[in-house]
């Protein structure tokens, strides 16, 4: 598994049964990432694009992450 870097492009599900949504990492600083959704390119102002996470989460082996490719 690669490790977590700016750039990268990785998908995350919310919940068990939830669909895959696309991130790409904009910012790693020690344990914790900063991640924008890339299936919201056109979102309101006030809807949040980008969220944290820490990489330790990112990483786990049966996490709600995967990584995809480089940006």
């Amino acid at each position: 598994m690669p490790d977590v870097k700016t750039d990268q492009i990785w998908k995350v599900r919310l919940g068990q049964r939830g669909p895959w949504r696309r991130v790409r990492v904009i910012n790693v600083s020690l344990d914790a990432v900063e991640l924008q959704y890339l299936d919201l390119p056109d979102a309101a102002p006030d809807l949040p694009r980008t969220f944290q996470t820490s990489r330790s989460r990112m990483l786990a082996k049966n996490g709600p992450y995967k990584f995809v490719a480089n940006y």
